[in-house]
């Protein structure tokens, strides 16, 4: 091994023997060092604006999320105080998928957003116990409670897209 770097630092003395060979050789290096810098550059510029579409995709997705899940609460509750009992199981089984997908989001993407699982669990609660006996001011109640986390969730995704549109 030592005698191959011999050999190799001997041929380069060789070869760059004369001044303007040895400018050339500079001028080589120093463009293969700022080529270097420029292609490290350039990957760390597009791995962090693929990570920012990624964020914003997954915030523009839990803010959908977080509206989705207000609508359907809202429909689920008609459906109860209209005592629609088909309608009643679709709302549960796509207000149920929603709440999954955004705690997802929230759990993967997001865990300093405030998603709070106990209230989603108690707005389904409710719901199921009041289907059968209307009891308006508790599902009201419990809507509210359910708009307040939701608005909350809406607004800290609105603040991590304005964080990762910059």
């Amino acid at each position: 091994m030592e005698q191959i770097l011999k050999d190799v630092v001997c041929w380069f003395s060789y070869i760059y023997e004369g001044n303007a060979e040895k400018a050339q050789l500079i001028s080589i290096l120093i463009s293969s060092i700022l080529a270097v810098i420029a292609l490290i550059a350039n990957q760390w510029i597009i791995r962090r604006t693929a990570r920012n579409e990624l964020m914003l995709d997954k915030c523009e997705r839990g803010y959908n999320l977080a509206v989705r899940l207000n609508v359907l609460s809202m429909e689920w509750i008609s459906s109860v105080i209209n005592q629609d009992e088909t309608s009643h199981l679709e709302f549960k089984a796509q207000f149920t998928g929603a709440a999954q997908a955004l705690e997802g989001v929230c759990s993967l993407y997001f865990d300093d957003i405030d998603f709070d699982k106990e209230v989603i669990e108690k707005f389904s609660m409710v719901i199921f116990h009041n289907r059968k006996s209307l009891n308006i001011p508790n599902l009201m109640e419990i809507q509210s409670e359910m708009d307040n986390m939701l608005r909350s969730v809406r607004e800290s995704f609105k603040g991590k897209n304005r964080q990762y549109q910059h």
